[in-house]
């Protein structure tokens, strides 16, 4: 199975916003058979953070697929959109979409006042609105969130679990954090790292499981996209800066959207590929291995990439010594009390 990620980019001009929805789907059109595994168990579109998308785009959008790709029986519909733009009129539309599932992105709710007790009821008004209308839905989490203590954060978390969310994303602070709290960088960094135990700490506290380090979700609940992507399945993605991946290589379309609508309207890929080395493929195995929470099987780098296994097994003897890593049945994890620094594991075990 194959999944597809569309991207639609902000832009306030009505007209320019027609001629965007008009190339994305004639970019279908012209790409779909790069996808050569036709059965499709996901489609995940990232919608603009300053105006919803018209519930007549998105049928049309899952329509325009439909003629290319076989759907699957429990395909999984994610529609990505700003929670603080949420309104009850919206969610009656989309309602009536093939949309089944809504992933949505908090930063700004965050980064405007997080801190104030006004705003986490602000914040919790939004996600009771949301599962009135859908049970199977994704938050995102701000943690490193300067100068908000625990107390406020077991607060805020009581009253999100009433709301029972079927999938979570943690996601880290980035503003300036530095100047903000006039703290030195390792200073901050403990901040946020203990924030991000705190995270996980409550999350599993409130019956959730942490199958990556960045995702946790209730009763298997999980996103088909994201496991798309860490199983290393083929994806394409339409829309200005969207990537495709398809096993040997992968492809980024063009950012600048005056480059791709030209490209689109010739009826010419509005993209750049690049294939995959066995060292890129080797590094992406590592990424994505220690990063979810069933682990990378030591196995698979041997029979994968013999050339990078005595290295490969060099950097499991010094994270196991150091406690980074623990080895069961023949599969190495990131440790519990270590998953903050799961990347910093992961570019150790790196081919440069």
């Amino acid at each position: 199975m194959s999944s597809i990620y569309i991207r639609i980019p902000d832009e306030f001009d009505s007209n320019l916003k027609k001629k965007i929805e008009f190339s994305i789907l004639k970019e279908i059109d012209i790409r779909h058979k790069e996808l050569r595994e036709k059965l499709v168990h996901s489609i995940y579109i990232k919608s603009p953070k300053n105006y919803f998308l018209s519930s007549n785009f998105l049928e049309d959008l899952i329509s325009r697929l439909k003629i290319y790709f076989l759907f699957d029986n429990e395909l999984e519909i994610t529609l990505e959109l700003d929670i603080q733009n949420i309104k009850l009129n919206y969610l009656n539309e989309i309602r009536e979409t093939k949309v089944n599932r809504l992933s949505c992105r908090t930063y700004s709710l965050f980064y405007d006042n997080f801190l104030s007790e006004k705003s986490h009821d602000s914040f919790i008004e939004k996600i009771h609105l949301i599962s009135d209308f859908y049970r199977n839905y994704s938050i995102d989490l701000i943690f490193g969130i300067p100068n908000l203590s625990n107390k406020a954060l077991e607060v805020f978390f009581n009253k999100l679990n009433q709301n029972n969310p079927s999938h979570l994303t943690l996601e880290q602070f980035n503003n300036g954090f530095t100047k903000m709290t006039n703290q030195n960088t390792s200073t901050n960094e403990i901040l946020v790292m203990n924030q991000y135990n705190f995270y996980c700490e409550k999350l599993i506290h409130f019956g959730f499981e942490q199958y990556e380090y960045l995702n946790f979700s209730k009763n298997q609940n999980y996103s088909k996209q994201n496991l798309n992507y860490w199983s290393r399945k083929s994806y394409l993605g339409i829309g200005p800066s969207a990537c495709s991946y398809f096993k040997e290589s992968r492809s980024v379309n063009f950012s600048n959207l005056s480059d791709y609508l030209l490209e689109v309207n010739k009826s010419k890929k509005p993209l750049k590929t690049e294939y995959l080395s066995e060292k890129d493929i080797y590094n992406e195995t590592i990424m994505i291995g220690l990063s979810i929470s069933k682990g990378l099987p030591l196995l698979e780098i041997r029979k994968k990439f013999k050339s990078f296994d005595s290295y490969f097994q060099d950097k499991v003897k010094k994270h196991l010594k150091l406690g980074n890593l623990s080895l069961e049945k023949k599969i190495i994890k990131v440790n519990k009390n270590k998953k903050y620094f799961t990347n910093q594991i992961v570019s150790d075990f790196f081919k440069i």
